[in-house]
C-alpha cells in the first residue's frame, strides 16, 4: 500500500516536473518567436530574387505560400503534440506562440523551396530571344524596377530582370542568349547565358 502511494506520488512530481519543463520551454518559444518573423520574411525575400524571370511566376508564388502554409499547420500542430502548454500558453501582452510560429515557417518554407529549385537545376534549353523593349537605366535613378527588358517567350510575352548592367550593355533589338532552366521543382525560370 505504501508502495502504490509512493509510486503515485511520484507520478504526479514527474507530471508536474514535465509540465514545467514543457512552460519554459513555450515560453523561451514565445520570447524567440517573435524576433524570428523579420528575418525570415527578409530570408524569402531574399532568396525569390529571381521570381520576376520564372515562366508562370504567379503560379510558383502561389505553390510556394500554400506549401508554407502546410508546412506552418503540421509543425503547429506537432509542436501541440509534444508540448500540449503551447495550445493554451499566452504570454504577458496575452499573445501565444501559434502565429509566429506559423508566419516563420510560412517564410521559411517559402525562401527554401525558391532555393532549392534553383539550386539542382534538372534540364536547360538555351535559345538566343531578341530585346523587344529595354527599360533603361536613369542615372540618378538606381531602383531595381528600372531594370526591365521585354522578349517573346515560350508563353508570349515575358518581362525579365537581369539588373542594371546587363541593361547597360544591351539595346533594343539586340540578341541574348538566354537559357530556360527547369528547376528542382519542375518550375522554370530564365537565366543568361
Amino acid at each position: 500500500m505504501i508502495l502504490m502511494t509512493r509510486m503515485k506520488i511520484w507520478m504526479m512530481i514527474s507530471r508536474i516536473l514535465k509540465t514545467s519543463q514543457q512552460y519554459i520551454i513555450v515560453k523561451r518559444l514565445s520570447l524567440i518567436l517573435p524576433y524570428a518573423v523579420i528575418p525570415s520574411l527578409s530570408f524569402c525575400y531574399f532568396a525569390n530574387h529571381n521570381i520576376e524571370n520564372y515562366l508562370n511566376w504567379s503560379f510558383f508564388f502561389f505553390s510556394q505560400i500554400a506549401l508554407g502554409i502546410v508546412v506552418g499547420i503540421i509543425s503547429n500542430r506537432v509542436l501541440c503534440y509534444y508540448l500540449p502548454e503551447a495550445i493554451t500558453f499566452k504570454n504577458s501582452q496575452g499573445r501565444g506562440i501559434g502565429l509566429p510560429l506559423f508566419t516563420t515557417i510560412l517564410f521559411l518554407t517559402s525562401g527554401i523551396s525558391a532555393i532549392l529549385n534553383e539550386a539542382f537545376p534538372q534540364a536547360r534549353e538555351c535559345n538566343n530571344y531578341i530585346i523587344e523593349e529595354l527599360s533603361i537605366p536613369s542615372q540618378i535613378s538606381k531602383k531595381r524596377d528600372k531594370n526591365f527588358i521585354w522578349i517573346t517567350g515560350p508563353n508570349g510575352r515575358e518581362r525579365l530582370q537581369f539588373g542594371r548592367q546587363f541593361n547597360l550593355k544591351h539595346r533594343k533589338g539586340d540578341s541574348v542568349s538566354l537559357c530556360i532552366i527547369t528547376g528542382l521543382f519542375g518550375f522554370k525560370y530564365f537565366q543568361t547565358f
